[in-house]
Formats: structure tokens, sequence, C-alpha cells
């Protein structure tokens, strides 16, 4: 997954114009992804089978150029395997977690209809995981045995102006919970993931000169 932040400041068609063109190339990524996966699979196969046929037919002996042709084959195979796999990790490390991108956009395209033409707006979508991009809070356990781990993840800021005058700041954390537990042959992983959505509004003072009012009868 791509370690990239989309980071903005603009009206709501700019905004959202740019997200769409990252959700654009993000399907572009994944289809890459997915041809070179295929291409390097195959790759591998192809290598193995003229390997063995080439090993085959030397070993019974059989004329020099079909060895040659059969070991040219699995050389090219080879190489292919190996150009597929570098540009398969290339696009995966590329890739953009989709639940993330589709909710800034999801967002952006309601929001949009109740803010100004001429308002300009921020986001932060940081799509890096949580381990790469959040912050560890705690941890416990030695060098051996179970270890527990807490992160913590701010992965969504946006920030504007209603028509109405009211600012507003939504922040999205995911906090997660990680428990490794090491066996014989490999390290068990159990993840608890959550997230916490945070709205902060100003109001405009104008229109709402008690926000004390307001506040008591939003509960």
């Amino acid at each position: 997954m791509a370690k990239l932040k989309f980071e903005e400041h603009g009206t709501a068609s700019v905004m959202l114009s740019k997200l769409r063109q990252l959700k654009a190339f993000d399907q572009g990524i994944e289809a890459n992804r997915k041809k070179w996966g295929a291409i390097w699979g195959i790759s591998i196969a192809v290598a193995i089978a003229a390997g063995i046929g080439a090993a085959v037919m030397a070993d019974k002996k059989m004329a020099d150029a079909a060895v040659y042709i059969m070991g040219g084959i699995a050389g090219l195979a080879g190489i292919s395997f190996v150009v597929g796999l570098i540009i398969y990790i290339m696009n995966v490390s590329k890739d953009l977690e989709n639940r993330k991108l589709d909710a800034a956009v999801k967002l952006m395209e309601v929001i949009s209809q109740d803010i100004p033409d001429d308002v300009n707006l921020g986001m932060l979508v940081d799509f890096a995981d949580y381990k790469s991009g959040g912050k560890l809070v705690s941890k416990d356990g030695g060098w051996v045995g179970t270890k527990n781990y807490v992160y913590v993840h701010p992965w969504l800021k946006f920030t504007g102006v209603l028509f109405d005058g009211n600012r507003f700041t939504l922040e999205v954390e995911q906090d997660v919970k990680r428990k490794e537990v090491p066996k014989r042959k490999y390290t068990k992983v159990k993840e608890k993931i959550t997230e916490k959505a945070t709205l902060s509004l100003k109001l405009n003072q104008k229109i709402y000169p008690n926000p004390q009012d307001v506040a008591n009868g939003m509960q």
C-alpha cells in the first residue's frame, strides 16, 4: 500500500475533481497489479516446465538444438518472471486503500452540496497503514512470548465552512489493538480495529448568538 498522503486545499469542485482523479489513478494501479501478477505467475510456471524439459532432453541425449531451445525458453521465462515480479511489487507499493479513498470521495460529494462554491476546504487523507502512519501508544511483552501493541492512527481531517457560516472540522482516528502470539513455525496475529469520528463545530454567532443553547438542544 502506498504511503501517500492526500493533502489539498481548494473549493469543493476542485477537491472533488482531484479525488476522482486519484481514484482513477488507483484503479489503473490495481489493473496493472493484477496484470503483472498474472505475468510473473505464468512466467515462473513456464520457466520451471521449460527447465525440466531441457534437463530431460539432455538426459535422453536428444538433439542439442532442441535442448538449447528449451533452455532458452526457460531463460526468457525467468527474465520475464523477474521483470514481472519487480513491476508487480512497484504497483503494490502504489496501491491505495479503497475504503479510505471511497470514504473521502463520498464525503466530499455529500458535503459539497452545503458549501458555497467560492469557499476553500481542507482535506488530509493518510493512506498509510496503522503501523507506518500511526503512533505506537503502548507495548507489552518481552523478547519471547505474547506481545500486545496499541496503535493510534488519525487518517482523515476535513475542514470547511458551510453556507450558514458555521466552521466544521471532521477527524477520523483508527485505534488498533494488535496481539502477536509466537507459534513453532509462525506468529499468530490478532487485530481489533475500531474507528472514532470527531466532529467539531464553530457556530456563526450572527446566526447563533447563544451557542450553548444550540448545544443543549442537540443533547
